[in-house]
């Protein structure tokens, strides 16, 4: 039932959980948890006026005509604290399971005396007229006002006790204290009327984009980093009704505050001890979650780019097993490739719709390529024998070496045209970041260039991994991708550390360096597939045909295979049957 919150003389539905007729609570519903057996009721108590108080209020009326009146609990045994916690409004929180609800309504009396003012008039609080002067803080108001912070430092921080009690004293401290001024190392924590001052301007634009949020989705949430502690901050700011303004100090400014801000932040990141933000302080917050030997722990990152790190560990160890990866495993395990780029690179889209039959055969064909599964000779001999010729199917180019994945960045049919392709793209290159970078230090670029092997054709080294294995080492005769030509990688469509380490080093806004590295990849490996693959395609389409292999007899060649097998099987056991 929801709890309805109007305006005066109009009713509010409260609710009584019946677990038994002697055991009767009375509250206003704030949360109800309803399955189909029972129910869990989180309600503000609420308790039934005395009657002395009443008569106080209203002496002249007779017992029968006393309206039956309900306050708020000040607490009893059955508070909850640390529901209480989360609207210091609300001083007592029952939260109890039901088997049985029963609601009523109830009005605002239209007399003199609102409901508010005999439960202000019970219990003895005398509200000061807004002309008066603001009353200075007593030892009971003072008193209450640590007990509620200590229950915060208590509920929402998960540390060791020494260093609750050392907060503890601070805000026992800072009670009577109404304006601070902060300075920070990138985080940031208030109290009341406060001037923070931070050198990291990631945390200033951080708060603003919260505080401007009138509402925050969990997706938006959870891609803030440490948003626990956002969370907290910003509980702080309406729990206390603080105004807060941050202003940015320059870093390295000699800024005494500044100073020990930063000097103190280096010692936080020593200590053995964190202080961790209680999840559960939060009523119903999202959260993301991880699973680690059967123990959940919580991900106070940004769950989007936190998760890459296990998706990427599970890639590479996908990518070290899998035996199609074989010629470049010495790539794999020396991080020799940049995954991250390569992920890009064969997710990107260069057509103007987001999807298309085209684009899907786009990125097929980089799949394809990069896990050395294009249906070269030999992957077609093995998924279609009987349609192939028996032994090593050779290059269709050079017509020398086995026709392979890792064969068509080695045949030398292509070398020639290849070397002019590398020196073409190496000007462009140059000219490219000379023309558009935004780094210091350009002094190096053409040199740099120059000396990587990525614009290098080597015949030494391409000549010496075609040589068949010895026997002894690998009696499969493995083909190897040589480390020392890394532009061999771009034919399969993976992006070697050797080229995007100049995009990175020329390139510090990642925007114009994803901008520029993507279409000067797009252009050289079009002219590299041009020379290579379409090349190697259109001869190798011409052996099919003298071949009479056709299409059509591929396609068909499962479902023909497997009917031939049928009718080759033994009638009993083609027609089994199980004896009624």
């Amino acid at each position: 039932m929801k709890d309805l919150s109007l305006e005066c003389n109009h009713e509010i539905q409260y609710m009584v959980p019946l677990s038994s007729i002697q055991n009767c609570v009375i509250g206003k519903s704030l949360i109800q948890d309803t399955d189909t057996h029972s129910s869990i009721t989180t309600m503000e108590h609420y308790i039934p006026l005395t009657n002395s108080s009443l008569n106080q209020i209203s002496p002249n009326n007779s017992p029968r005509s006393i309206p039956l009146c309900l306050i708020p609990c000040s607490g009893c045994r059955l508070n909850d604290i640390y529901l209480t916690n989360y609207d210091t409004r609300v001083k007592c929180t029952i939260n109890s399971r039901t088997d049985r609800l029963s609601t009523f309504n109830i009005y605002h009396m239209h007399s003199s005396h609102s409901a508010h003012s005999i439960h202000l008039a019970s219990h003895n609080i005398i509200t000061p007229s807004l002309t008066s002067k603001p009353l200075r803080p007593s030892l009971d108001t003072t008193s209450d006002t640590f007990k509620i912070s200590s229950a915060i430092i208590n509920s929402a921080l998960l540390c060791d006790n020494s260093i609750k009690t050392i907060l503890k004293d601070i805000a026992f401290q800072f009670i009577n204290f109404n304006n601070f001024q902060f300075f920070s190392d990138g985080s940031v924590s208030n109290i009341r009327t406060t001037d923070s001052k931070s050198d990291s301007q990631n945390c200033i634009d951080t708060y603003n984009t919260r505080l401007n949020m009138p509402t925050i989705s969990p997706h938006q949430r959870l891609k803030q980093n440490n948003f626990l502690i956002w969370d907290l901050i910003f509980w702080i700011i309406a729990h206390n009704k603080l105004t807060i303004q941050l202003l940015k100090v320059k870093a390295h400014s000699n800024n005494k505050y500044n100073d020990i801000a930063d000097d103190l932040a280096k010692l936080g990141h020593y200590i053995s001890d964190p202080i961790l933000i209680n999840h559960k302080f939060f009523h119903q917050s999202s959260l993301g979650l991880i699973n680690l030997y059967n123990n959940i722990y919580i991900v106070d990152r940004n769950v989007c780019k936190w998760s890459d790190v296990p998706i990427q560990s599970r890639s590479f160890n996908m990518a070290m097993n899998n035996s199609a990866l074989s010629p470049i495993n010495h790539q794999i395990k020396h991080g020799l490739i940049d995954w991250d780029y390569t992920k890009k690179w064969i997710n990107y889209n260069p057509l103007d719709s987001p999807t298309s039959e085209k684009l899907r055969n786009i990125q097929v064909d980089k799949v394809k390529k990069a896990t050395f599964n294009y249906p070269t000779g030999n992957i077609l001999q093995r998924n279609y024998p009987d349609l192939y010729p028996l032994g090593r199917i050779k290059c269709t180019n050079c017509n020398t070496y086995e026709d392979s994945n890792a064969h068509i960045g080695l045949c030398p049919k292509h070398r020639t045209f290849i070397s002019s392709l590398l020196e073409k793209y190496k000007i462009k290159l140059i000219e490219l970041i000379r023309n558009n970078n935004d780094s210091s230090f350009t002094f190096d670029i053409e040199s740099s260039i120059n000396a990587s092997n990525m614009f290098k054709l080597l015949p030494d080294i391409l000549n010496l991994a075609l040589l068949p294995d010895e026997p002894s080492s690998n009696s499969s005769n493995l083909t190897i991708v040589p480390c020392e030509q890394p532009w061999i990688l771009l034919l399969h469509h993976l992006i070697p550390i050797d080229l995007s380490t100049f995009f990175f080093s020329y390139f510090s806004k990642k925007c114009d360096r994803d901008r520029y590295f993507i279409k000067f990849l797009s252009d050289f490996t079009t002219e590299l597939k041009i020379l290579t693959w379409s090349s190697r395609s259109l001869s190798f389409k011409r052996w099919e045909k003298s071949l009479n292999i056709t299409s059509k007899k591929k396609k068909n060649y499962h479902r023909l295979r497997l009917s031939s097998r049928q009718t080759l099987l033994p009638p009993t056991d083609l027609n089994r049957r199980i004896p009624t």
